[in-house]
């Protein structure tokens, strides 16, 4: 039997840490967007799928961590 993930889910790219709806675009190339969320977060988005984020957030609760 072969088991399928879930489609990724569309619609509006929000920051995982904060939950910001709308992350300012800083580059493109192609299909792959990085963006900059408010809280401080990078995001990475390709064909409108969230597939990395990177960097510290104002929201990291590990002590020396930004």
């Amino acid at each position: 039997m072969i088991s399928s993930s879930p489609a990724p889910e569309t619609g509006p790219l929000t920051c995982p840490s904060c939950a910001w709806p709308a992350p300012t675009v800083v580059s493109a190339h192609g299909s792959a967007r990085y963006l900059r969320c408010v809280c401080g977060r990078w995001l990475i988005e390709h064909a409108g799928v969230l597939v990395a984020v990177a960097g510290g957030s104002a929201f990291d609760t590990v002590a020396g961590r930004r």
